[in-house]
């Protein structure tokens, strides 16, 4: 049994054909488990290169990419501050205030008097007119 498909007469578009149907499960399959769509797509195309001689010119991209020089990421230091002491932070009370601070947290004293401290640290400027 011989499969046609009207236009497509060239066996290289056959291939072509089976790599995009391959990629596709390939992909369907990475919506379930990430890693196997991974594996799967890779083995696809590998399939791909060997069949139409990509495969060399693909060795060499990828080990081009793997010499390159990757950039150097600076990174800053953290700075921790000590334990606020709850008796020496004074947040400023205004009568009309113009914003409002939630902190959004359950059974976190220390985190909590951490952004006050912070709040207290940074008071507001005087708006100008």
């Amino acid at each position: 049994m011989r499969l046609t498909i009207p236009g497509v007469t060239h066996p290289g578009l056959w291939l072509e054909l089976g790599m995009r149907i391959g990629v596709r499960a390939a992909d369907r399959l990475g919506r379930v488990s990430p890693a196997l769509g991974q594996c799967a797509r890779r083995s696809v195309l590998l399939v791909w290169w060997l069949l139409t001689g990509q495969i060399r010119q693909q060795f060499r991209a990828w080990r081009q990419a793997r010499q390159a020089p990757q950039p150097v990421v600076e990174r800053r230091p953290v700075l921790v501050q000590p334990d606020p002491i709850p008796d020496r932070i004074h947040v400023p009370i205004a009568e009309r205030p113009v914003v409002s601070v939630i902190i959004p947290t359950y059974g976190k004293a220390d985190f909590t008097l951490r952004c006050l401290a912070s709040i207290a640290s940074h008071p507001p400027r005087r708006r100008s007119r």
